[in-house]
């Protein structure tokens, strides 16, 4: 029977990807997003109260110069096999090619540069179907929300000793199509997922690169092995990137408003993008915090952080933050009389915008030659 409910079974994502202007795309051709765990949106309808004077009621609102401005934050398991939403358009060794800023990945500026790309950008398409259904089908009656060219505002991944890996994506739009035309490409019912999502242990130490702090506090291969293994008191590993956009005043027109494809023009990435990393463990002896000087009155911004793990057929998932990270933050907390751990958290962040992340077979030592 049914209750004309929305909720998990009966809603799904889909999204385009661009690195172009390019507005209003028939939906036809968007991707099934898997894995996800939960989609909220937030939206913000600005308004400016006139003044009334003589009166302490105000009556009339008006919509001036701002538009309404929607959030959108998708929560996601990573399963085996599939793609991070996110990923470097071409994984090679190359430093520029890989780098966050490239006109194939993340890009810079709304406007098309001379080789024609801009900010990568995406339309979200949230479907709904009844509830009385076992599944999302084209056979029923689906509706549809699709947010255009959103521009991703923050996406983190958080591997934890006690679950699974995640994706948090958020991203923001200014513009709404409500039950737009065409077709959904869905997963057949003979195809459903596996479940074989990326866990704690398939994070592979010998590939992956630990900040020498972490190295030196959570992990001991010489004295602490079991059956051959190097015993890690590492709990948990979060990597953290958000991006903000300047955007410049276009003078009698909103951008967006009525064309598609427009509402990006003006915008910019402000630089440098945030990207921060942070290590929790085990704390098994004081921290020596004679490693943490200052040289040149400054902090050394060398530390390199690599986090691979292991995917299928000899795949492996890379999130690589290049070699100029710096420790930020160092923090101690837990060892209650209920018989917690004390538990030691390492924070990093770089200000070379640097973060690669990456679906391949190999795993390639990138290294900054010259300048971007």
């Amino acid at each position: 029977m049914a209750q004309k409910r929305v909720f998990y079974a009966c809603q799904g994502v889909l999204f385009l990807e661009r690195n172009n202007n390019t507005g209003h795309e028939d939906i036809s051709s968007a991707t099934f997003l898997t894995g996800v765990q939960s989609v909220g949106v937030d939206g913000n309808m600005p308004s400016t109260s006139l003044s009334d004077l003589g009166r302490f009621q105000r009556k009339w609102k008006f919509d001036i110069i701002k538009q309404r401005e929607f959030s959108i934050t998708i929560e996601r398991i990573l399963n085996k096999g599939d793609n991070t939403f996110y990923r470097t358009a071409t994984y090679t060794n190359n430093y520029n090619t890989n780098h966050l800023l490239h006109e194939d990945n993340i890009g810079t500026q709304g406007q098309l540069n001379p080789s024609n790309k801009s900010l990568k950008n995406y339309d979200i398409v949230l479907i709904y179907g009844p509830d009385d259904s076992d599944r999302l089908d084209t056979n029923n009656t689906l509706h549809n929300i699709v947010y255009r060219n959103c521009l991703i505002t923050n996406l983190s991944y958080n591997f934890s000793v006690d679950g699974y890996a995640t994706e948090s994506i958020t991203l923001t739009t200014k513009e709404a199509d409500y039950d737009a035309t065409g077709s959904y490409t869905l997963p057949v019912e003979s195809a459903p997922q596996d479940g074989n999502v990326i866990k704690r242990q398939d994070i592979d130490f010998a590939e992956s690169v630990l900040p020498d702090e972490a190295e030196n506090i959570f992990k001991d291969a010489v004295t602490d092995t079991e059956n051959g293994q190097a015993i890690i008191g590492l709990q948990s590993i979060s990597i953290d990137l958000t991006i903000d956009y300047i955007e410049l005043n276009d003078v009698g027109i909103v951008r967006g408003a009525d064309t598609g494809g427009e509402q990006n023009l003006w915008k910019f990435v402000s630089l440098p993008v945030q990207i921060t990393s942070s290590f929790t463990g085990v704390s098994r002896a004081i921290y020596p915090l004679d490693d943490w000087e200052i040289e040149d009155t400054k902090f050394p911004n060398d530390k390199n952080i690599k986090i691979v793990a292991d995917g299928l057929a000899g795949e492996f998932y890379i999130w690589d933050l290049g070699k100029k990270n710096y420790l930020e933050n160092i923090s101690v907390s837990g060892g209650d009389t209920g018989g917690g751990n004390v538990e030691l958290t390492l924070s990093y962040r770089n200000d070379y915008s640097d973060l690669v992340i990456a679906r391949h077979s190999a795993v390639y030592n990138i290294t900054q030659t010259g300048t971007l």
